[in-house]
């Protein structure tokens, strides 16, 4: 009797190879984070310290020493912080460049995520996914090497486009690998690799402070993951979607064999498609579609600002650089576990989670504006992580509820256009953040605003999935998705882009 691929998935269960396959995910996703935080340690400009021997009050702020250096040059110096990309090439020429980097670094993202995310679809994903991981290690190790800083940024963009592809490949590698029921639990996991990817980054960048040994080291902690290559099979729902059901039943053997299973059938049948419907970027603004589309690409935009700003203003909050970075990382860990189980909970769902997440965040990094202008700088910065925290809860649920808003017939189109707001989000903040402690105000009113916005919006728990446009006016003609498969199938939907 022939099986689907959900059959075999079913069959072969979790065993050796999925925790293995799950430990390479998560492999590529700490790679993903440390390679994103690597431009903040590998561009903190030099303290402007007290010269030997002299008493000082009321030091500067690094810019305006640079824009009067005569004026302070008797009694403050620039040193003393770690040796990086702006010590080498000038800490006082171009001060936009540390932002730049960073940028460059989210442009780069977003074009690797468009350009592999399309030859993915076609080439598959297992080989691309392992020559992604080297040719981001190659890339950031070679970035020691630059002899200017327009190498280095052009290395840095470079870098971006590696990650961007590394961070889809090696989620829809993997999640495309288990049965529905396992794939909520899996991507959770995967998204949190994310986080501790930052975590590692703080130590090494504390330990060395020269930005070009930090960089080959970096790069080298991810070498292992190469070596994953022979024993990660391709995703065999890729290969059954291009008509290679051959190829998909062997995979499904060798991965069934791995874990001591034996599949129910040696052959393989197609799933039915869903109905199909004309559509287009107009599409995503019709009358049915318009309200939906532009609150989730400003909630996407505003998730993305808060969340990679905080992570760039870690120098801004008050007290210690890298003990502020390891807490704003390691937030995130229990802000998933958190979400994994609000966004089932019948008095939250989908809506009721992003608005107080949304809410807390907004109020949390206004309020540590208030309190660091009265001085109160350890408290505020308490609230700052808080609004960590809750943004990281929002993030996630954004691919959740976002993927349940929008028609399976336009779900991909419109879950691309969401996580291209969200790219913009990220390539503003690096330049956000450099206003400072009130760079927080921007980033708690684009989260308050984003409240108010999705307050528009339906809940989605319990209800049936619309199949296409039509559907949103006629629910009763919707077919019902499994919520984990169609979550997971969003996030890589958006990821891809």
């Amino acid at each position: 009797m022939p099986m689907t691929i959900e059959d075999a998935l079913d069959d072969i269960g979790w065993g050796m190879y999925g925790s293995m396959l799950l430990l390479w995910g998560s492999i590529g996703q700490v790679i993903a984070g440390m390679h994103t935080m690597s431009g903040f340690f590998t561009t903190l400009p030099w303290e402007v310290r007290c010269r030997e021997g002299i008493v000082c009050t009321g030091a500067p702020t690094l810019d305006d020493f640079c824009t009067n250096q005569t004026g302070y040059d008797t009694t403050w110096e620039l040193g003393g912080g770690p040796y990086t990309v702006l010590t080498e090439w000038g800490p006082c020429e171009d001060t936009w460049r540390r932002p730049l980097a960073g940028s460059l670094y989210f442009v780069g993202w977003f074009m690797g995520g468009v350009v592999l995310g399309d030859l993915s679809a076609k080439y598959g994903r297992h080989k691309l996914a392992f020559a992604v991981v080297a040719s981001a290690l190659a890339v950031l190790a070679l970035s020691s090497l630059s002899p200017s800083l327009a190498v280095f940024l052009t290395l840095r963009w470079a870098n971006g486009v590696c990650i961007g592809g590394l961070t889809l490949l090696s989620y829809i590698l993997v999640t495309e690998s288990y049965a529905a029921k396992y794939q909520s639990a899996v991507a959770t996991v995967i998204l949190g690799a994310f986080a501790v990817g930052e975590l590692i980054l703080v130590p090494v960048a504390y330990w060395v402070p020269n930005w070009k040994t930090f960089s080959i080291i970096i790069a080298g902690i991810g070498v292992p993951a190469i070596f994953w290559y022979r024993y990660v099979e391709e995703s065999p729902r890729w290969l059954a979607a291009v008509g290679r059901e051959g190829d998909a039943l062997v995979s499904l053997q060798k991965t069934a064999s791995r874990n001591g299973k034996v599949l129910r059938s040696t052959v393989l049948t197609h799933t039915k498609e869903g109905p199909k419907e004309d559509v287009s970027l107009g599409t995503l603004f019709s009358e049915a579609l318009s309200l939906r589309m532009t609150v989730m690409g400003y909630s996407w935009f505003a998730c993305s600002l808060c969340y990679y700003g905080l992570n760039f203003a870690a120098g801004s909050l008050g007290g210690d650089l890298y003990v502020n970075a390891a807490i704003i990382a390691v937030i995130e860990l229990p802000a998933y576990f958190m979400q994994y189980f609000a966004v089932e909970h019948p008095s939250l769902g989908r809506k009721g989670t992003m608005l107080w997440s949304f809410g807390i965040a907004g109020f949390a990094c206004i309020c540590y504006f208030v309190l660091y202008s009265m001085g109160l700088e350890p408290v505020g910065r308490a609230l700052a992580f808080v609004g960590k925290f809750a943004i990281t809860i929002g993030f996630s649920m954004a691919y959740i509820w976002g993927s349940e808003l929008f028609p399976t017939s336009v779900r991909s189109l419109a879950m691309g256009c969401c996580t291209a707001c969200a790219r913009v989000g990220g390539l503003s903040a690096p330049f956000v953040a450099t206003f400072g402690a009130s760079s927080l105000v921007v980033f708690g009113v684009a989260s308050l605003i984003g409240g108010f916005l999705c307050s528009m919006l339906p809940e989605t728990i319990g209800t049936t999935i619309p199949e296409t446009v039509a559907d949103l006016a006629s629910p009763q003609q919707a077919t019902t998705m499994q919520s984990d498969e169609l979550s997971v199938s969003a996030v890589s939907d958006s990821l891809e882009c």
